[in-house]
């Protein structure tokens, strides 16, 4: 039912034109604003998130994607194309950021439309398909590329056994001291509590001496 918004959302308080782009293979929808600098992204699940803001660095007015086939795997670009500005028009592209770049990044890059023609327009007028054709899909992954999900385990770097090692330490039981406290901050309650309940004072500290009048001759209270 078209009639009833699945969901609806705040992009932009400006008057500027949005200028959609949709990424089938990731998921992502890319959200131009005509005439500014700002590109809002968001990931389309089972409801719209918004993940974040991209900047130009001159005004855009339009913009379009490649096919998917003309990425490049080995930067892990996820789309490329050219924006319309007032200079003229300009290549752009958007990587995902990766360390293991010599395997093929399955997890970005699923089995996608191919380029050529499902259907020619011949075949479209006789009428023979009327549920349409199933489309064509190619895998963008090279011969000589393994899978990132079936690469061997990655070797850690020194800062990630130092950091493993020091989680591990957080996670063992905390030694427990004659008091029964694992923490200096316990031992510190422990004894301000303790304080309350001790005497303000002791044997040895200097008694009061009241004065009275009894305590002196009569004649030196004149």
């Amino acid at each position: 039912d078209c009639s009833v918004p699945v969901q609806s959302i705040s992009i932009d308080r400006s008057n500027a034109i949005p200028v959609p782009r949709f990424d089938w293979d990731t998921k992502l929808l890319f959200v131009l604003f005509s005439g500014g600098r700002s590109m809002n992204v968001y990931e389309l699940t089972e409801t719209l998130s918004f993940i974040t803001t991209v900047s130009s660095s001159c005004d855009v007015l339009s913009f379009s994607f490649f096919h998917k086939t003309t990425v490049d795997i080995k930067k892990a670009e996820i789309v490329c194309g050219l924006k319309l500005s007032k200079d003229g028009v300009q290549p752009f592209s958007f990587s995902v950021p990766r360390k293991r770049l010599e395997f093929f990044q399955d997890d970005l890059y699923p089995s996608t439309f191919s380029a050529g023609s499902h259907l020619s327009a011949h075949k479209f007028f006789t009428e023979n398909y009327p549920n349409g054709v199933a489309p064509q899909m190619t895998s963008l992954k090279q011969d000589n590329m393994t899978p990132v999900s079936e690469a061997p385990a990655e070797e850690l770097t020194d800062n990630q056994k130092k950091y493993i090692e020091n989680k591990a330490k957080q996670a063992q039981p905390k030694a427990v001291g004659i008091l029964g406290h694992s923490s200096a901050e316990e031992v510190r309650d422990h004894f301000r509590v303790v304080a309350n309940y001790m005497p303000k004072s002791n044997r040895w500290d200097a008694k009061p001496v009241t004065s009275t009048k009894e305590d002196v001759a009569d004649d030196e209270w004149d």
